[in-house]
């Protein structure tokens, strides 16, 4: 008699691999959900109540009738009660490569172009990437800017354009978006626009290394465009690092008022001891 050996119950009593996948995600769906019921220690009836499901239909999702039960509606479901659901699609990296080999090869028929053996055109692809990648930056300024004109940066109040930010990092690699958010904050073509970049990354917990944070202000403090400037210091007194404030007290500032705005903040952060370069951190910039 032959064995087969299954990677899951679902794999075993499935038709086709598809079918498999979507019994998987449908079951942990259903045993979130479940679990989630036992965790608040409720009813049958209460679950329903707050599901936005007859009671019926709660005893057949705690008795795994998952027959019962698309995609859609567990997922529907969970939402109702602020489960939220993020599907991970593994080997993304290997997919993504691939994508990006298609697309040269047609690229390439269409060019007439056809990248050599010994090249496998591997230059090529990563002339894609970086297409995609400078996609992706014109995609993030595009959403900060919308978001900087739709609702305007007020002292001790967040900001959509943090979260976008932050949103930024988590889904991208850093060194790459900490690039992205240096040249944002740097453009003296655009000096409304970069100084509001500089206010809400410092209104984040410090970001990139000393290195970039030190190299972002000097950058700051060269540039022409006094917004800017006022910017990075409102940025460098939020991170409080003794490295910053020595940027700050070699920078010749010419406008009188923001001189006087360093000084103040070269006051506050004269406190920090050698050992502690980060004793000093003023969660929100003082208003001048």
């Amino acid at each position: 008699m032959e064995i087969y050996t299954y990677l899951s119950i679902w794999d075993a009593i499935a038709d086709s691999p598809e079918e498999a996948a979507n019994l998987k995600l449908r079951s942990q769906l259903m045993d979130t959900i479940k679990a989630y019921i036992g965790h608040e220690d409720i009813t049958q009836e209460e679950a329903a109540k707050r599901l936005g499901v007859p009671q019926s239909r709660v005893s057949e999702l705690v008795n795994g009738r998952i027959s019962q039960f698309t995609i859609d509606k567990l997922v529907s479901i969970a939402a109702q009660v602020g489960l939220t659901t993020r599907i991970t699609v593994t080997n993304q990296p290997q997919i993504l490569e691939a994508f990006w080999r298609k697309e040269t090869m047609q690229q390439s028929l269409a060019y007439g172009t056809w990248p050599s053996e010994e090249s496998d055109g591997l230059e090529t692809i990563a002339a894609q990437k970086a297409v995609v990648e400078d996609r992706e930056r014109e995609r993030l300024a595009s959403r900060l800017w919308a978001a900087f004109a739709a609702e305007p940066l007020e002292d001790g109040m967040s900001h959509p354009a943090e979260e976008i930010i932050g949103e930024a990092l988590r889904s991208m690699e850093d060194k790459l978006v900490l690039d992205w958010l240096r040249a944002f904050s740097l453009d003296a073509a655009r000096p409304s626009f970069a100084a509001s970049v500089l206010r809400c990354l410092g209104r984040q917990t410090p970001l990139g290394t000393d290195s970039w944070r030190t190299e972002l202000v000097r950058g700051g403090l060269a540039v022409d465009d006094v917004e800017i400037r006022d910017a990075v210091v409102q940025a460098a007194e939020s991170w409080g690092e003794r490295s910053l404030a020595d940027l700050m007290k070699a920078h010749r500032e010419p406008e009188s008022w923001l001189r006087a705005y360093i000084e103040d903040v070269l006051g506050d952060l004269g406190g920090l001891s050698t050992a502690s370069p980060t004793a000093f951190r003023r969660s929100t910039p003082r208003t001048r």
